[in-house]
This record gives structure tokens, C-alpha cells and sequence, in this order.
């Protein structure tokens, strides 16, 4: 035996605006889009030479995790790492990157 089904909604359609507004509006795609924005856009937040020493591995909670090639890199990027971390924020548009940490 099949379920009823739903009747639609007596207000009608809804604008997709809105309902993209919604899905943009959702924590866990949020966090995924600032991911995917400090990934591809990497290289604009070290610059380009870095960005081939140093790869942006994830950002979750604050957190940017990088993977550096030598020690040296490292180094390199802990000397700057507040002017990262004040690029990575204004290419954002808020305040989310608080720390970083090497893997």
C-alpha cells in the first residue's frame, strides 16, 4: 500500500532566493565554503612562493593546518604568522582564523 503524499503548500512556490539564502545560511556549508576559499585562494594569502613551500591542508575551528616542506619553511611561516592569519581573516570578511598548526 503507498503513502499519501503531501499536499503542497498553500502559500505556493517558494523564490529560490530564498531557499539558496537558506542553504548559504547553513553552519556546515558555511564552514565548508571558508575551507574552500582558503584553499584555492592560498597562494593570495602567503603569496605565490610560499604557497609552493607551504600547503593549506584544512581549516577547521579556527584553525588553518599547514604542511611545510623543510623546517625552514616552517620557520618562515612563524615569523608571519600573524600577518597570515590577518590575510586569511580579511580574505574571509570575518574573524575566523584564530591559530595555525603544522602537520
Amino acid at each position: 500500500m503507498s503513502k499519501p503524499r503531501k499536499k503542497a503548500s498553500v502559500d505556493g512556490p517558494t523564490d529560490i532566493s530564498i531557499l539558496l539564502e537558506r542553504v548559504f545560511q547553513s553552519q556546515v556549508l558555511a564552514s565548508h565554503l571558508e575551507d574552500a576559499i582558503l584553499v584555492t585562494r592560498w597562494p593570495e594569502v602567503v603569496g605565490e612562493t610560499v604557497a609552493s613551500h607551504v600547503k593549506l591542508i584544512d581549516f577547521r575551528d579556527g584553525v588553518l593546518m599547514l604542511r611545510c616542506e623543510s623546517s625552514a619553511w616552517r620557520s618562515e611561516v612563524n615569523w608571519s604568522k600573524k600577518a597570515i592569519l590577518d590575510r586569511s581573516n580579511a580574505l574571509l570578511g570575518k574573524l575566523l582564523a584564530k591559530d595555525l598548526r603544522f602537520v
